[in-house]
């Protein structure tokens, strides 16, 4: 057996020499695609994009200035990527990784620091304004991707160079703004409503603006943060004391008249318990909170919730110091729905419909006849009509996300006295079992004491 002078199998070494050619090769490969497609997209001519290949070799060239520029574009390091880009201009637009992500692309999903802002600045200032608008193999731009990774400084470093970079969909059609509220980036969601003109333009229709209202509700961009923020992130028009789902609601009142779109927001805000404390409530509700404390392990959250509906009818309860936004966001909206038609509130507060199969007790004679049939079939390798399987079984409608026990279930009270106030007969509905809210309390109060 050889080995070199180090002691290593030369055979293994040449192996894996070869496995690093053939991985170099397929990268290299990618990395060809990624330049013409991109070049394609900014209407540049192939024969630019031919430029980089001239020289001792391509995979050199890939090896020794592809991923170097991949390194500078991570890291921020603007002294490592500037001599390239200027022996090579054109390399600013061409495609540097598999998912043909430009060196922009890189850069704005960067984590974001000090460094990676001022490599933006510096690699922005050498582009022309059509290079923002480049998208990699997802079909996403360089914007897009700082959306979702919440840097606004990288974002307004991009708007100030091409205004229309936040209007430009991205992959399924997304917008960037609706990339930052399903990333949960509340910072970012502010600054792109702020310069969105109320969600205006070709691009936004009801559909895409309700996504994005949704998920704001979601992600509790709702939620005030007593975060330090630079003023220098919303130096644009906008009231920075009112929170952007609250402003969207306002600004967008025929969002509140949509039924699927009212039922995820009451469905995902009845279960945000935490999101309804204010920072200080008034005396009644300070006295409700407190007996959780006592009551919370004797006879469970079934009995505040109980206490919290005898509050709403029977005690005048004054306004909190400083009210949770989640509940001036419902209050908002209930307001709104309270007026409908009883038929489309009904609709609203029962949730999404479920088809379920039951067993029929009165056909349970003919379940194993039934069983032996289907596997004598499967067997013979026939095929199995529904018709069969369907035997002995009966089909209903349920709806197991009821806003109103959803709510009763989670201990949500501010959530409960909120809707019953304006609706006191809502407090009579009952579940698909024939059971009221208050047959929930006493279930709950049960297995509490048991426990």
């Amino acid at each position: 057996m050889h080995k070199s002078c180090g002691g290593v199998d030369s055979r293994k070494t040449k192996e894996h020499m070869h496995d690093f050619v053939l991985i170099a090769a397929e990268c290299y490969a990618s990395y060809v695609q990624g330049l013409i497609q991109n070049y394609h997209r900014a209407g540049v001519s192939l024969e630019a994009a031919s430029l980089f290949l001239q020289g001792r070799g391509p995979r050199e060239d890939y090896i020794k200035i592809g991923v170097p520029l991949y390194e500078a574009a991570i890291k921020g390091d603007w002294k490592a990527a500037e001599p390239i880009l200027d022996r090579q201009p054109d390399l600013i637009r061409f495609a540097i990784t598999e998912n043909y992500d430009t060196l922009l692309h890189i850069a704005a999903s960067a984590e974001s620091t000090k460094a990676v802002e001022e490599f933006v600045t510096n690699l922005v200032q050498l582009m022309e304004r059509g290079d923002l608008e480049l998208q990699n193999q997802n079909y996403n731009t360089a914007f897009s991707l700082a959306a979702a990774a919440g840097n606004v400084k990288t974002a307004m470093i991009m708007v100030e160079k091409n205004r229309e970079v936040p209007d430009i969909l991205g992959n399924n059609r997304t917008m960037p703004l609706y990339m930052a509220a399903l990333f949960e980036k509340p910072l970012m969601v502010r600054y792109l409503y702020g310069i969105s003109h109320k969600m205006g333009g070709d691009y936004w229709s009801h559909h895409n603006r309700g996504w994005v209202l949704q998920k704001c509700v979601e992600a509790d961009i709702f939620v005030h943060t007593n975060l330090c923020i630079n003023l220098y992130y919303f130096s644009h028009k906008s009231d920075s004391s009112v929170d952007v789902t609250i402003k969207i609601v306002n600004d967008r009142p025929e969002l509140t008249y949509k039924k699927w779109l009212l039922n995820d927001i009451f469905i995902t805000l009845a279960q945000k318990t935490d999101a309804f404390e204010g920072t200080k409530p008034n005396v009644v509700l300070r006295i409700i909170k407190s007996c959780m404390m006592w009551h919370d392990g004797l006879l469970g959250r079934g009995f505040l919730c109980f206490f919290a509906v005898f509050v709403a009818f029977h005690v005048k309860i004054g306004p909190r110091e400083k009210e949770s936004e989640a509940l001036q966001l419902l209050r908002i909206i209930w307001e709104r729905v309270a007026r409908m038609p009883k038929y489309d509130i009904a609709d609203i507060l029962q949730g999404p419909r479920v088809w379920v199969q039951n067993k029929n007790k009165d056909k349970e004679s003919e379940v194993m006849p039934l069983i032996r049939t289907i596997l004598e079939k499967i067997d013979k390798g026939e095929a199995i009509p529904k018709s069969e399987i369907a035997k002995g079984y009966t089909t209903e409608r349920r709806y197991p996300s009821r806003v109103l026990f959803l709510a009763t279930r989670m201990g949500n009270m501010c959530f409960i006295i909120e809707l019953i106030r304006s609706n006191p007969d809502l407090i009579w509905k009952q579940d698909d079992k024939g059971k009221t809210i208050f047959h929930l309390v006493v279930k709950h109060r049960q297995k509490t004491s048991t426990s």
